[in-house]
């Protein structure tokens, strides 16, 4: 049995948020620049299920991409036709996941230009 103390929790806890911080600068710092000097165009994109992994790295990439930059989020459904019914969107789990968590990313982050994308693959 391994129980770990209130202060190594917290200890971890910092250590990992810290190191997972760096990461994702050296990710975005290297990202290429938009093609266009427009300010409409994101040069970092995050593959956003609105698991919190996805969350977490798009929260971190706030950090390091500048504020006038918008940061795309772009959410893969599969699906097939038979799953719309009289809908006309895929209502996949992950799709509604990464609306959730888009919405709270807007509250959360309200300076920040984010850019949901919705990818639907039949």
């Amino acid at each position: 049995k391994c129980v770990l103390e209130p202060t190594s929790i917290e200890a971890a806890a910092d250590t990992l948020l810290k190191l997972l911080d760096k990461a994702v600068q050296r990710r975005v710092m290297q990202a290429p620049p938009p093609k266009s000097q427009s300010t409409s165009d994101a040069s970092v994109a995050v593959l956003f299920s609105g698991g919190i992994d996805s969350v977490i790295l798009a929260a971190l990439s706030h950090r390091h991409v500048p504020s006038d930059q918008p940061i795309d989020l772009i959410n893969v459904s599969f699906y097939n036709d038979t799953d719309l019914g009289n809908n006309t969107a895929p209502t996949s789990p992950d799709r509604l996941a990464a609306i959730l968590s888009y919405h709270e990313m807007l509250l959360r982050f309200p300076e920040r230009r984010w850019r949901f994308i919705a990818v639907d693959v039949p």
